[in-house]
């Protein structure tokens, strides 16, 4: 079945009979309030845009009303759908993730360190070995890989790979080395080096230990940033997403959404979240929410990290984990710190977004909101 995707804004009609465009011919499919269950199918076979929005859904009587259109467009036959909205994704990691060696699938250590070698022998030229989608819980045997794994088959190159939840990263040794990390390396607040017994690092950084290896990370330029972006919104859109809600983007990926939507090369829109730990927050705060006249770029919003993720052991929890006994996780941002972005966000009017997996982490974030509205408001914000 050939499909087109597309959002749904309005349903409301003008009196006027002149549109910008007509779509016959077309097995529309939408669902009408009431919400949930109760939800209405609705079919149509023709459209009615205006200014790039959706205006009007009917039949023949519709296609027959508006006769004078400055484009009408034969769908011949296919299926147009709603949209999908993904709210809560990472684009600029996406078309990265797409360029690096995909780690999902593997059940085991061993398929994904293959995996590994297999990249890495068909990218000679690359100074850095990166990926993403590792998962040990997925694995036949349950537990962190280790640097070792990965020395068996690179070594003249650092390896980086990130977790399914990107709240961990493993390193081979000489990853571990141009990151200076060894015996006597402190983890930084809110995270953690795994080691072995002799408490030598294993190759495993959780949450804000990972930093110790992204900062020696070379950054992309310019051009391989806008490259990720787009190849990311081809993937998307071909998947039937039309908006996405990117959650956490620093002043310079602010500034490439910026410059590829003048380019008029944005197929879908972002509303984006700025990260909480950007350096420029309270300048890029002070200059106020952002939307573009089509509304396909939207910033409003700020992404607050507060602990890790469960698959790491990074979440904070009010216990132990039952398989990590002493282990109750981390705060990736103290509550201290929590309140000080709270009294500096909500004034300016963006909606605060919050990781929050651990019940610790979901208590001291709902206790601290709480205490918030009463002082400052921001109910109108949703967060």
């Amino acid at each position: 079945m050939r499909r087109i995707t597309c959002l749904f804004i309005g349903l409301s009609l003008s009196a006027s009979a002149i549109a910008d465009t007509l779509y016959t011919n077309m097995k529309g499919y939408t669902l009408t309030s009431p919400a949930g269950e109760q939800a209405v199918l609705q079919q149509f076979s023709t459209m009615l845009v205006e200014n790039g929005k959706i205006q009007a859904i009917g039949g023949q009587a519709l296609a027959e009303r508006f006769t004078e259109t400055e484009q009408t467009v034969d769908m011949q036959g296919k299926t147009v759908l709603p949209g999908l909205t993904d709210a809560h994704g990472h684009i600029q990691s996406l078309g990265t993730s797409l360029l690096q060696v995909d780690l999902r699938d593997t059940d085991s250590v061993s398929a994904a360190v293959k995996k590994v070698h297999t990249y890495a022998g068909e990218q000679p030229e690359m100074e850095w070995i990166t990926g993403r989608g590792w998962n040990q819980e997925q694995w036949q045997q349950k537990a962190f890989p280790s640097a070792s794994h990965l020395d068996e088959v690179v070594t003249d190159r650092p390896v980086w790979l990130i977790r399914v939840d990107a709240h961990a990263g493993w390193a081979n040794s000489e990853a571990l080395r141009l990151a200076g990390i060894d015996k006597d390396t402190v983890a930084p607040e809110g995270g953690e080096i795994v080691r072995d017994e002799q408490g030598n690092p294993t190759g495993v950084l959780i949450d804000n230990a990972m930093q110790l290896v992204e900062d020696v990370v070379p950054e992309p330029s310019l051009q391989q940033q806008r490259a990720a972006y787009e190849l990311a919104f081809e993937h998307l859109i071909k998947l039937g997403i039309t908006s996405v809600h990117d959650a956490g983007i620093n002043a310079d990926e602010i500034s490439v959404y910026k410059g590829l939507h003048n380019q008029g090369r944005m197929p879908l829109r972002v509303y984006g979240m700025i990260a909480a730990t950007e350096p420029k927050l309270a300048q890029l705060l002070a200059e106020g929410p952002y939307e573009s006249d089509d509304q396909k770029l939207t910033i409003r919003s700020v992404k607050i990290y507060a602990d890790g993720a469960l698959g790491s052991r990074g979440a904070a929890l009010l216990e132990d984990y039952s398989d990590d006994h002493g282990n109750h996780g981390l705060m990736v941002t103290s509550e201290e710190k929590i309140r000080d972005l709270y009294e500096l966000i909500i004034p300016h009017g963006f909606q605060i977004n919050t990781h929050a997996i651990g019940d610790r982490a979901n208590r001291v974030v709902l206790d601290n909101l709480a205490e918030v509205y009463n002082e400052l408001g921001g109910r109108n914000l949703r967060n």
